[in-house]
């Protein structure tokens, strides 16, 4: 069975990935979800395999805003080096998408006003499920921007 992680501090946007993922044929995935980063620590550290992680990069702290999806991106990678890892903000700062690569993610979406981020979740999503399956990858339509 696929595990899929989603890191996200935001319930609504926890909820918008599952439906996503749901919609890719992800429905019968054992879907893990942490809101904080000591959560999805936790479940890194519990599971053995972690197919595939949506990783918000920007988790609330009590005061501030952290970028502990770093982290969670940086411990996945090191302790499942085969995990398929996508990396969401919503910052208008790329540099912070470029050390979410740097860090280990395969792939990141800059979920600000204009963009179609869950097109392009949903595509992502495909794509990485057809990968851990080893099945060919589909294609998918550019987005119309």
């Amino acid at each position: 069975m696929t595990k899929l992680l989603i890191v996200d501090d935001m319930d609504v946007e926890r909820l918008k990935a599952i439906r996503i993922a749901n919609h890719v044929g992800l429905e019968g995935a054992d879907q893990l979800l942490a809101k904080d980063l000591d959560e999805a620590l936790a479940i890194i550290r519990q599971e053995p395999v972690i197919d595939l992680a949506i990783v918000d990069i920007v988790l609330r702290g009590q005061e501030s805003f952290d970028e502990d999806g770093l982290d969670v991106i940086a411990a996945l990678r090191s302790r499942q080096p085969r995990s398929m890892i996508i990396a969401l903000t919503r910052q208008r700062d790329l540099p912070v998408g470029v050390r979410a690569m740097k860090m280990g993610a395969n792939d990141f979406i800059a979920n600000w006003e204009k963009t179609d981020w869950e097109v392009l979740l949903e595509n992502k999503l495909a794509i990485f499920k057809a990968l851990v399956e080893g099945r060919p990858v589909p294609s998918v339509p550019e987005p119309a921007w």
